[in-house]
């Protein structure tokens, strides 16, 4: 039951209040598994977009403007989407700050940190460290061939990134995920949760998931549903 887990990951995970307080989230997501995540760690807007689809200072503005509260953190979790925040905030006539989340995993891990009873300050401290505790991860598909780092991928092979940088390439959605975990280091107290694209249905991500807690003994393994196009997996490793 994707909607269980999910709520059962905002619950375990989560370290903020309610909603709305003093402080406003935006955030820069697609997929509705993680709006329904942001939604659930205090976010009051979401707006649509993220590595292929970035959107526009007035949309940014127009969700700070949205925003209950009249001070607003934002959170772009796309490394080209920061300025455009940075560009909003500006704008706006709100007190608003600019968490420079790179990725949506880290994301995430800011929006755990969010207290929305807690002033702008104190939200800044929290929720800029906690991006760092977190690595991100993702499989799509290669659209071209490409050799990067000591890894060859074809087009149309699955191709596994590691922070940004090509880390692994398969057949195989099962082998490229294996080989992200090697290269991340994945061990014993680690935590990985796996956001599921729409392209892979529960019971294939269900079986992913059983495969993985038996390779990596002691890791443990999360499924919650991301909703997100073109990547198969977005996964936080931490």
């Amino acid at each position: 039951d994707m909607d269980q887990q999910r709520s059962e990951f905002a619950t375990a995970h989560r370290v903020g209040s309610p909603q709305q307080g003093s402080v406003s989230l935006v955030v820069v997501a697609l997929g509705a598994g993680f709006a329904r995540v942001f939604a659930e760690l205090g976010c009051t807007e979401v707006v649509s977009g993220g590595p292929t689809m970035n959107p526009s200072v007035k949309d940014i503005a127009e969700a700070i403007e949205r925003a209950p509260a009249e001070a607003v953190i934002v959170l772009p979790n796309e490394g080209n989407v920061i300025a455009t925040a940075v560009q909003a905030a500006e704008i706006s006539p709100k007190d608003v700050l600019v968490v420079s989340t790179t990725s949506v995993q880290q994301g995430v891990a800011a929006a755990l940190a969010f207290d929305a009873s807690a002033d702008l300050e104190s939200n800044s401290a929290a929720m800029s460290s906690a991006p760092g505790e977190v690595r991100s991860a993702c499989v799509t598909i290669a659209t071209r061939h490409v050799t990067l780092h000591g890894v060859r991928a074809v087009e149309g092979d699955y191709i596994g990134l590691l922070d940004g940088e090509l880390a692994a390439s398969g057949d195989s959605l099962s082998e490229v995920l294996d080989a992200l975990m090697i290269a991340a280091g994945v061990s014993g107290d680690d935590l990985v949760t796996l956001f599921r694209g729409e392209q892979v249905s529960e019971s294939e991500s269900g079986a992913e998931i059983s495969r993985l807690q038996s390779r990596f003994d002691g890791a443990e393994f999360e499924l919650v549903e991301g909703g997100q196009p073109h990547y198969h997996y977005q996964i936080s490793i931490e």
